[in-house]
């Protein structure tokens, strides 16, 4: 079972991109965060215009294809936390794993000549402190969770669960009336 897990309230997000600074900022990333907000719509929902914006990373999935394909012995693997972890003096920037991730959540990043992705700020967590990207959320979008808790958060709500991420929707009304 999972001991960390991301909640992000799709309905809470200000696409602000504190979680992308802060997560350039914690990683040395001079560009190219390991977490993305990108705008999906709009849309309508019957008469009424909505406008979300969603997390784009590494949702560290319960089976990874980007360890599966990878021609390293343990460059990446998935800890007992969950965790999809890179290894980043193990890998030899073939991009197989780049290549095959669903959710275009690895990237080689020519800043550090490394593949780059999320790793939940494990050294942080370990210390007793929440992920920079959470740490820093302007909306309160985010917030990382045990597995029971984030069962009574989503409990009878609308979420949608990948890997370690889910995404709840509509906690809050941000609908626009386009008349």
């Amino acid at each position: 079972m999972a001991k960390y897990n991301f909640l992000f309230e799709v309905d809470r997000c200000v696409y602000c991109h504190a979680c992308e600074i802060a997560c350039m900022q914690e990683n040395e990333l001079p560009s190219h965060p390991w977490t993305r907000v990108v705008q999906a719509g709009p849309r309508y929902k019957g008469k009424i215009l909505a406008l979300d914006f969603l997390q784009q990373r590494c949702v560290h999935c319960e089976d990874p294809f980007c360890v599966r394909v990878c021609p390293v012995d343990g460059a990446i693997e998935r800890n007992e936390d969950g965790i999809v972890l890179l290894y980043h003096n193990l890998c030899i920037l073939c991009q197989a794993c780049v290549n095959v991730c669903p959710y275009g959540a690895l990237e080689f990043n020519p800043d550090k000549n490394i593949i780059g992705k999320c790793n939940f700020c494990l050294d942080r967590l370990r210390e007793g402190h929440k992920p920079s990207c959470v740490h820093t959320c302007m909306g309160r979008a985010l917030e990382v969770l045990g597995e029971e808790e984030l069962e009574l958060r989503v409990a009878g709500k609308k979420a949608k669960k990948a890997g370690l991420i889910t995404y709840l929707l509509n906690t809050i009304s941000r609908e626009c009336d386009h008349h």
